[in-house]
């Protein structure tokens, strides 16, 4: 159950329902959840010239190199593009995209999940407000947390989350990248 913390952490924290504006570097996203828990986001740009259209970064993610034989993390490869375009720490008009400052917590994942089985007639489950990472996820629990944030953000706070013209439409990134939530306000991808 454990190896999906990573994926947890990915999938919830790097998603936003988009909507987009000009954002500049070091600026926070916060967006509060159900029983005002917040989240926090932070911009991550990318290398790519903010002018160019549906322009995409190749991303190498793992590695097949280490002595550490006790955790196998495989090597892909992907192509990454931003969701926004903004102005990065040199003023240059460069796309990015949001990420979770931490993995998603207990509490965070408790609250959603709650409004969302209010919302749909199902068992509330009792609230939780444990700020230890949410652990123990199945891959079906993840998205459907996925789902509920999304659907939770749409209904409820659409006016404050960021624009991308006008474009609204979900940003999910399949990526484990929890370094980059821990490196500072000014995150570059490599």
């Amino acid at each position: 159950m454990n190896k999906y913390i990573l994926l947890l952490l990915a999938l919830s924290s790097s998603i936003l329902v988009l909507n987009s504006q000009i954002v500049i570097a070091s600026e926070t996203l916060t967006v509060q959840l159900p029983d005002n828990t917040p989240m926090n986001f932070q911009p991550v740009f990318l290398d790519i010239d903010g002018d160019k259209i549906f322009s995409s970064q190749k991303m190498r993610l793992g590695s097949r190199d280490g002595d550490d034989v006790s955790y196998k993390e495989r090597l892909s490869i992907t192509n990454l593009g931003g969701a926004f375009v903004g102005p990065d720490d040199k003023g240059e008009k460069k796309w990015f995209y949001y990420l979770g400052q931490t993995e998603v917590s207990v509490r965070q994942f408790n609250a959603v999940m709650r409004w969302w089985q209010e919302k749909n007639s199902l068992v509330i489950e009792a609230q939780n407000t444990s700020l230890v990472p949410q652990t123990g996820k199945t891959p079906a629990e993840i998205f459907m947390f996925i789902e509920a944030l999304n659907v939770y953000l749409l209904q409820t706070q659409k006016h404050a989350l960021p624009k991308n013209g006008n474009a609204v439409g979900i940003s999910v990134y399949l990526l484990r990248w929890n370094g980059l939530t821990r490196r500072g306000a000014e995150i570059k991808c490599p």
